[in-house]
C-alpha cells in the first residue's frame, strides 16, 4: 500500500513541476486547470488509501459475502483469493487483487454485491 501512496506523491510532484514550469507561458488556463484537477485527484486517492481498513479474516469475509444471495462462483473465487493473499503475505510476497467487472441486467444485484465485496475485503 505504501508503494501506491509513494507513487501518487511522486505524481503530485511531477504535476506541480509541470504547473510551475509553464505558469507564465503560452499554456492556456484550461491546461493549468487540468493539472490542478489531477493534483487534487491524486491527493484524494492518497486520503482514500490511508483510510483503508485492515482486511477481514477469511471467516469474517465469508460472513459478509453470504449476505448476498447468488454470485456463488464469484464468492468462492474471492474467498480463494483471500486465502492465497494471506499465504503470500505470510511470506512477504506482494500480490495485486484482481479487478472485477460486473455485467448484467438492471436489478441483478451487481452494485449490492460490489458493496458487500468491498466490505469483505476491508475497503471503503
Amino acid at each position: 500500500m505504501n508503494t501506491v501512496i509513494e507513487r501518487l506523491e511522486q505524481k503530485i510532484n511531477e504535476l506541480n513541476e509541470s504547473l510551475a514550469l509553464n505558469s507564465g507561458g503560452s499554456w492556456g488556463s484550461q491546461r493549468k486547470e487540468f493539472l490542478s484537477k489531477q493534483i487534487k485527484n491524486c491527493e484524494e486517492l492518497i486520503k482514500a488509501y490511508e483510510n483503508i481498513s485492515t482486511p477481514l479474516t477469511l471467516q469474517e469475509a465469508q460472513e459478509k459475502l453470504n449476505q448476498q444471495v447468488g454470485f456463488e462462483e464469484q464468492k468462492s473465487f474471492v474467498l480463494g483469493e483471500i486465502n492465497v493473499r494471506a499465504f503470500l503475505e505470510s511470506r512477504s510476497i506482494e500480490q495485486n487483487f484482481p479487478i472485477f467487472c460486473f455485467v448484467g441486467p438492471p436489478g441483478a444485484g451487481k452494485t449490492t454485491f460490489a458493496r458487500i465485496l468491498a466490505e469483505a475485503l476491508g475497503k471503503p
